[in-house]
Order: structure tokens, then sequence, then C-alpha cells
């Protein structure tokens, strides 16, 4: 009886300039660029007297500093 365990690093995609791309790596990108774009979009417009978005992107922010900041 043969038991698949899955592979302890990423799976190789392809290789490029000598970088060698992994599925987690192509991930991990994927997901902080998503993260720039949406704080560029949160902060493109602040205001003195901040609306709904802003509110929501400062308390995301600030949350973020006090996890940190505690660690």
């Amino acid at each position: 009886m043969d038991i698949h365990t899955p592979p302890l690093f990423g799976e190789k995609l392809f290789s490029f300039l000598g970088i060698d791309f992994t599925n987690t790596f192509i991930l991990a990108i994927l997901c902080a660029l998503l993260l720039i774009v949406f704080f560029l979009i949160g902060f493109k417009k602040k205001e003195i007297i901040p609306g709904k978005t802003q509110n929501f992107f400062e308390f995301i922010l600030e949350s973020l500093f006090g996890l940190f900041d505690s660690m």
C-alpha cells in the first residue's frame, strides 16, 4: 500500500534568467501584488474627514501595526 505524500518544496514550473519559478513563489508574488493594489486603491484619495472606505483601510493598517508592535 503506497501512501501519497505531498512534496516538501514547491513544484518547479519553469525557469527564467536562472530563477526557478515554483507554484509557491508565483502565488506569493500574486498575493503581494494584490495587497499592494488593494492598499493603493484604499489610500488613493485621503481626506481630512475620512469616508467609509478610508476608515476601513485605516482600521486594517492600524490593526496590523498593533499586531506587529506587540510581537
